[in-house]
């Protein structure tokens, strides 16, 4: 399974992380990076690059996937925000 986004270009120089996790289960809320793999990014628009991540489904039923998004403060703790959850059922 795949999931594209967009990053910003500059997303180092404004201190953001981007980070693809994935879950089996909704309900238990228990979202991790494991096993994402980054398939490959480029420019698409001036200032925005597309960036491809992957994620093995064999043996798994359903899978969820969600971007996280952080940015580290001046106080060294940090925002996050999840952006649109995706669900792929198998």
């Amino acid at each position: 399974m795949e999931y594209a986004y967009r990053r910003r270009s500059d997303y180092e120089a404004r201190g953001l992380v981007y980070t693809v996790q994935t879950t089996t289960n909704l309900v238990s809320n228990d979202w991790n990076a494991s096993g994402v793999v980054d398939a490959g990014s480029g420019p698409i628009v001036a200032g925005l690059d597309s960036v491809t991540n992957r994620v093995s489904t064999e043996g798994l039923p359903e899978q969820f996937m969600r971007l996280r998004v952080e940015e580290y403060g001046d106080s060294s703790r940090m925002r996050g925000f999840d952006q649109g959850d995706r669900n792929e059922e198998y």
